[in-house]
């Protein structure tokens, strides 16, 4: 993908509302971790917490991406 391929890509019609989704479901999960974290200290809730904030951390690299991000294959292949 061309730089301005990437670019009109980015500004697609509807992108915009989803990456906003995208901000507002990884700071709900984030704070689901931490009121996981809340509760008395137990493997379980430790690796539910845990479990959380990766699939936060998914999310947010998603809107990276959506946004264009350099560290993807897509990009990097084009690099090679």
């Amino acid at each position: 993908m061309t730089p301005a391929q990437r670019r009109a890509a980015v500004d697609a019609p509807g992108l915009a509302a989803i990456r906003e989704r995208a901000t507002r479901l990884q700071g709900e999960l984030e704070a689901l971790a931490q009121d996981i974290s809340a509760l008395p200290a137990t493997p379980l809730t430790e690796d539910a917490a845990q479990e959380i904030r990766n699939a936060a951390a998914t999310v947010e690299e998603a809107h990276h991406t959506l946004l264009g991000g350099m560290n993807y294959p897509s990009v990097r292949k084009e690099q090679a």
